[in-house]
């Protein structure tokens, strides 16, 4: 049901994959093995954001300073024009680097060296289709040119060799994922950043996210069972997930599994949310 109305959703140029987030209370990697292979047949692809590459998991790693930093780099290796990439990259080499904005010289040397980087990158990924080896090839590169001690001394929780280790294999674990089958380089990219596929993640994992559409995925009394007016911390829980949503909001509940939750419905329902049982999600 929910793999069929997101595809029609989509279909219909309603929303994107990556913008209809699917949100669990705990326990993401079996949701995962349950919803992946049904919406695989529906043409679409989940993201379990709360599943582990090495020791992070990829919601971590996304916005790691590593990931920020090296991510623009292979952008602009593997597109000709990736104006946002270059903008970014100059801004975060020149925060690494120490350098005032005002001083010209210094700012014209770091475009030529992001220029010429670039342009070696383009090469290779122009030559070499999508393999596991030339993608540890090219994260070698691009943190050789960044300064692996450049940017440890630039960001403290990188001090330790164990906090850095865990972020780079993590990057590197991920980046070899996301080449297989992968059309070209800058498919690749897609993946790893999670463009066109649907989000899944724990209800404390989606602070502050935000996502077109949200589906509570599991909303019974079983699996929230401490979910209460007079448990403020559960309830605050709940709220953050809830306001994820910045137009719409789905509740699914399987009888077999779990009951209603009986005061939330006595809430939502005289409030005007539509409840609809059946074989099909209707457009609230």
């Amino acid at each position: 049901m929910i793999a069929r109305w997101i595809r029609r959703e989509v279909d219909e140029g309603r929303v994107a994959p990556h913008n209809v987030a699917i949100l669990v209370r705990m326990h993401a990697n079996s949701v995962e093995d349950e919803l992946a292979p049904v919406l695989r047949d529906h043409g679409l692809t989940l993201r379990n954001l709360a599943r582990n590459v090495g020791e992070i998991a990829i919601q971590d790693l996304l916005v790691e300073p590593l990931t920020e930093v090296i991510l623009p780099l292979l952008r602009l290796g593997a597109s000709a024009r990736a104006p946002v990439a270059w903008s970014a990259m100059q801004d975060r080499l020149q925060a690494l680097a120490n350098v005032s904005p005002d001083d010209e010289t210094v700012q014209e040397r770091l475009q030529r060296e992001i220029g010429d980087f670039s342009r070696n990158l383009r090469q290779i990924m122009r030559d070499e289709p999508p393999d596991t080896a030339v993608a540890d090839r090219l994260f070698a590169q691009t943190l050789d040119f960044v300064g692996v001690e450049r940017l440890r001394q630039a960001y403290p929780e990188y001090r330790r060799d164990a906090d850095f280790q865990r972020v780079h294999n993590g990057f590197r674990i991920l980046l070899r994922d996301c080449v297989e089958n992968a059309v070209n380089w800058n498919d690749v990219l897609d993946r790893f950043e999670g463009k066109n596929q649907i989000p899944l993640m724990t209800i404390h994992k989606s602070k502050g996210l935000e996502f077109h559409t949200v589906i509570f995925f599991g909303l019974d009394a079983q699996t929230w069972w401490s979910l209460s007016p007079e448990r403020n911390e559960e309830l605050n829980s709940f709220f953050v997930a809830f306001t994820r949503a910045m137009q719409r909001a789905f509740f699914a509940c399987c009888s077999e599994r779990g009951k209603p939750i009986g005061w939330l419905e006595n809430l939502l329902l005289p409030a005007g949310v539509k409840q609809v049982d059946g074989v099909d999600i209707i457009n609230p």
